[in-house]
């Protein structure tokens, strides 16, 4: 009896925990349908006649989407926490300075993703054709 309640009340947990997942993937996908990022990268895609050219334009927005408000909350950082100066100092000019870093920060890791990828990729196919290959022979 209190192991069935026990697994009902766990299967429950479980139930809600993917129904709250599901519905923060619904809202970013909506915000990203909003902001227009979904839509370019698909527009793209179809354009281009590749899926990777979408993917890619996709995480460069996402890369710029999330890479701006980071950068100015470490120009804040800098400012508040660590005593470098007032916000007042830094300014405006400043903060967008920082979020242009934040930009280029997301837009690099995207390329650096897209590098690792490709050699991982390349390393993968190399292995393969050498596995069909040493099939072969025997």
């Amino acid at each position: 009896m209190i192991f069935g309640l026990l697994f009902i009340a766990v299967a429950l947990v479980v139930l809600l925990l993917g129904m709250a997942i599901a519905a923060l993937l619904l809202f970013g996908a909506g915000l990203l349908l909003a902001l227009g990022i979904l839509s370019v990268s698909a527009i793209v895609g179809l354009l281009s006649g590749s899926a990777r050219a979408a993917v890619r334009t996709l995480l460069m927005f996402g890369a710029a989407l999330v890479g701006a408000p980071l950068g100015v909350f470490f120009a804040w950082l800098l400012t508040s926490w660590l005593q470098v100066g007032t916000i007042g100092t830094v300014g405006i000019t400043g903060f967008l300075y920082c979020a242009l870093g934040g930009v280029a920060a997301g837009v690099v890791l995207v390329l650096l993703f897209e590098r690792v990828a490709q050699r991982l990729y390349g390393l993968a196919v190399t292995c393969g054709s050498r596995v069909e290959h040493a099939g072969n022979l025997v």
